[in-house]
């Protein structure tokens, strides 16, 4: 592996993600295109797959989910352990994308692909791994990722307690994500039928 180039990659996926994040979708893409080049030309597959994976997130933010799985499974080429990690994030945001299609069969095939690779990254080593540090505990994000899948089919009992258990994982300190996920709750009690109490929201504190 290149490692000069491995390293421009990954300044150029940190600079995507700054312009994704402000909301500069133009520029995010025009980095996205640089990273993807440099982490190819270095040969560097986790890197290829991560950047694979967050431009399939930005296509999920543009409401475009065909794109969002294609990319998504894209980045899941690569076999190797050491991709582990990335390919279940890529895997998450795949069910995602296939979620929001309203496709069932495929969002379900993705989530337990997720779960597995969830797993099977657990003993690899983080060294080097872009994703670490850009999302949280690995078991936990695969919690919110499944709750949010639930919600987009519209299986309003799954996803009450798939959100229920998300509340119930998360640190104290996350505490913006304490509130987006009461929302969201909340949205999947309507949903359901069921009333939001407030013994039932002191509880997920």
């Amino acid at each position: 592996m290149d490692e000069l180039l491995a390293i421009e990659a990954g300044y150029a996926e940190f600079a995507k993600w700054l312009n994704h994040d402000s909301g500069d979708m133009s520029n995010a893409t025009r980095w996205y295109d640089h990273a993807y080049e440099a982490a190819n030309a270095a040969g560097d597959e986790r890197m290829s797959a991560f950047v694979l994976t967050r431009r399939a997130v930005q296509f999920v933010g543009e409401g475009d989910p065909y794109y969002a799985a294609k990319l998504a499974r894209l980045a899941q080429r690569d076999e190797s352990i050491v991709t582990a990690r990335v390919r279940a994030l890529a895997t998450q945001t795949e069910a995602i994308g296939h979620a929001m299609s309203g496709n069932h069969s495929e969002t379900d095939r993705a989530l337990d692909t997720a779960a597995y690779l969830t797993e099977l990254g657990i003993g690899v080593r983080p060294d080097g791994d872009p994703s670490v540090g850009r999302y949280c505990e690995p078991g936990l994000y695969l919690k919110i990722t499944n709750a949010k899948c639930q919600l987009e089919l519209g299986r309003a009992e799954n996803a009450v307690s798939a959100f229920r258990d998300v509340l119930g994982s998360l640190p104290s300190s996350y505490h913006r994500d304490r509130g987006n996920y009461l929302a969201r709750l909340a949205q999947t009690c309507a949903l359901a039928g069921e009333q939001l109490t407030p013994a039932s929201r002191s509880k997920n504190r």
